[in-house]
């Protein structure tokens, strides 16, 4: 008759923890999740900043180098995805 029992050796086994369906599925999302955690700033930074570009200089006729345009690029480009974090 086979035994079930594990030992304590295999339930502390590196390899065996790593192979197990559900470490891996927990360790998928965690590679998700730190992406995400760097993705969605950037995202936020990036539209951000094509908007108020093309709001200020494509439909407001603004030049990209007045000082309300910039203002505006740092305070949306740095301060709004830090607010998401």
């Amino acid at each position: 008759m086979l035994s079930t029992h594990k030992s304590a050796s295999d339930k502390l086994d590196p390899d065996r923890a790593i192979s197990s369906p559900r470490n891996r599925k927990s360790t998928a999302w965690i590679g998700i999740f730190y992406y995400l955690r760097w993705g969605i700033p950037i995202a936020v930074s990036f539209f951000g900043i094509a908007y108020i570009l093309f709001e200020q200089v494509v439909i407001g006729g603004h030049s990209i180098s007045e000082p309300t345009v910039l203002r505006t690029v740092a305070v949306i480009g740095l301060v709004g995805p830090r607010s998401c974090g």
